[in-house]
C-alpha cells in the first residue's frame, strides 16, 4: 500500500510501561522531527501534554512515528491526507507531506482526548477534499491574547489550516484610532501572528480597506473621507497612508497574503447598513473608483509578493443570480460589471450567511470568471453544510471555504460553535 523511497523522516518516539500489565508509567518522551520542534512548537506541546494527562490509560502504545514518504497509493497528491496505524506497540502515521502529518498529530490529540486514552486497534486514512480551511477572527479590544489563543487551538484541532485576523483594534503606528489606550499593542498582534504560524496553520491579516472605515480613517481623517464611512479613493492624499499601514503589517507578520476588505460599500445596500454607515445626500462610491483603489492596492502588493484577497458581495447581483439569497447579492449600478477588470490574480472570498438553497452559482461564476475563490459562511449550520456541499462537486480545482465568526469575545460560546460545527463540515468533504 505505501511505497517508501526515502523515509525522510521519523519522529514522535513514546515510551510508555504497558499499564495493562499493572506497571507505572514513569515517563513519557517524546521526539518529533526537527522541522516540528523548530517551526511547530505548539503542536508538539499540546501532543505531549495531552499524551501525559492520560498516561495511565495509554495501555498499548510504547512509541508513535510520524514517518513522511514519497508516495502513497490513494492519496491523489492531496497534501491533507495521511494514513495510521494503530497497533499493539505502536501507532504509525504517514503522509507525503508535512501538513497531513499535522493533521495527524491532531488527529491523535483528538483522539487521545476524546477517548482519554484508550484508542481502537485500527488502519485508516482521513483527508479532506477542500483544500484551504480557513476561520476568521476579529481583534477587538475587550479581548486579550490569552482568550484568542484559546480559539486558535480550537480551529488548530478542528483541521482548521489557515487563520484570517481583522485588524480591528489594534494600536497600528501609522494610523491614529479612537480609544486608542484600549487597543491592541503591537507586540501582542506580532505574537498572536507567531503562535497562529507555530500552530501549522498560515496566517492572513485583513485591513479593512476602503470600505467600513468606521474604526480605521474615519474620526481623525474627515478629509480623506468621501462620505461617512468610505475613504476617497481619488484623492491621492489617501494612499501615503494606506501604504505606510499596510507596509507596518505586513512588517510585523511573515505572511504571503493580505486581505484588503472592500465588502458593502456604503448606500447601496438597504436596511441598517445604510442609515448606519451612511447619510443621505452624501455621495457614493462609484464603480470607477472602486475599480481604481483596487487596481492602486494590487500594484503595491504584488510589487511586494504579496496576494491580495477581498469580499465578493459588490460584483454579484440579485439580476444574475435570482435563486440566491439577495440579502448578499450588493452588485448594483455598474458594480458587477467591474468583475470582468478586477486583476485576476485577487482571491475572491464568495461570502453566504443565510441561504437555504443547496445551489450557489455565484461561488462558480467567479471561478469561470478567471478568480481563485473561497466560499465564506458564519453561523448558519445549514448554510455551510449546503455551500460546503456544492463547492466540494463543483470542478473548481483549489477548493476552500472560510468560516467568519464576528462575534465579540462576549459571545464566545457562539465563536466556539461555529469553529466546532463548520471545522466538521469542511474536515469530512470527501
Amino acid at each position: 500500500m505505501r511505497k517508501l523511497k526515502t523515509i525522510i523522516f521519523i519522529g514522535l518516539l513514546l515510551s510508555v510501561i504497558l499499564s495493562c500489565n499493572g506497571y507505572k508509567n514513569e515517563s513519557i518522551k517524546l521526539s518529533f522531527p526537527y522541522d516540528f520542534t523548530t517551526k511547530y512548537p505548539i503542536v508538539f506541546n499540546s501532543l505531549k501534554k495531552v499524551l501525559d494527562e492520560h498516561t495511565n490509560n495509554t495501555e498499548f502504545r510504547n512509541r508513535i512515528n510520524f514517518i513522511k514518504v514519497d508516495e502513497i497509493s490513494n492519496s491523489k497528491n492531496n497534501p491533507d491526507y495521511f494514513t495510521i496505524n494503530i497497533a499493539r506497540n505502536k501507532i504509525e502515521i504517514f503522509s507525503e507531506t508535512t501538513q497531513g502529518l499535522l493533521n495527524g498529530a491532531n488527529y491523535i490529540e483528538k483522539e487521545v482526548t476524546k477517548r482519554k486514552g484508550l484508542l481502537n486497534f485500527k488502519e485508516t486514512a482521513n483527508w479532506s477534499a477542500i483544500n484551504m480551511r480557513a476561520v476568521h477572527l476579529v481583534i477587538w479590544k475587550n479581548q486579550n491574547i490569552s482568550s484568542m489563543k484559546t480559539l486558535i487551538d480550537l480551529a488548530r484541532k478542528n483541521y482548521f489550516n489557515t487563520v484570517i485576523i481583522l485588524i480591528n483594534d489594534v494600536d497600528l503606528k501609522t494610523i491614529k484610532q479612537e480609544n486608542e489606550k484600549m487597543l491592541w499593542n503591537i507586540e501582542e498582534f506580532k505574537e498572536l501572528a507567531k503562535y497562529i504560524q507555530q500552530s501549522g496553520m498560515n496566517f492572513i491579516p485583513e485591513l479593512k480597506l476602503l470600505t467600513h472605515q468606521e474604526k480605521f480613517l474615519s474620526n481623525h481623517y474627515p478629509d480623506l473621507m468621501l462620505n461617512k464611512t468610505t475613504y476617497n479613493p481619488d484623492n491621492k492624499k489617501i494612499y501615503p497612508f494606506i501604504f505606510s499601514a499596510i507596509n507596518e503589517v505586513l512588517g510585523l507578520a511573515k505572511t504571503k497574503y493580505l486581505h484588503i476588505g472592500h465588502d458593502e460599500v456604503a448606500g447601496y445596500r438597504n436596511g441598517h447598513l445604510t442609515t448606519k454607515f451612511y447619510v443621505k445626500g452624501e455621495q457614493k462610491l462609484s464603480p470607477k473608483s472602486y475599480l481604481n483603489n483596487i487596481e492602486s492596492l494590487n500594484t503595491f502588493l504584488t510589487e511586494k509578493k504579496i496576494t491580495p484577497l477581498m469580499w465578493g458581495d459588490m460584483l454579484i447581483s440579485t439580476k444574475q443570480f435570482p435563486n440566491m439569497l439577495p440579502r448578499h447579492l450588493h452588485g448594483v449600478e455598474g458594480y458587477p460589471d467591474l468583475i470582468k477588470s478586477i486583476p485576476k490574480n485577487i482571491i475572491i472570498c464568495d461570502w453566504h450567511y443565510f441561504d437555504k438553497q443547496r445551489e450557489f452559482p455565484s461561488y462558480t461564476a467567479f471561478a469561470k470568471a478567471g478568480f481563485k475563490v473561497y466560499g465564506a459562511t458564519w453561523e448558519n449550520k445549514l448554510t455551510t453544510q449546503n455551500f460546503t456541499n456544492y463547492v466540494l462537486k463543483s470542478k473548481v480545482k483549489d477548493k476552500g471555504m472560510i468560516a467568519t465568526t464576528w462575534y465579540g469575545y462576549d459571545r464566545i460560546k457562539k465563536i466556539e460553535k461555529i469553529i466546532k460545527e463548520s471545522g466538521e463540515i469542511f474536515w469530512n468533504a470527501k
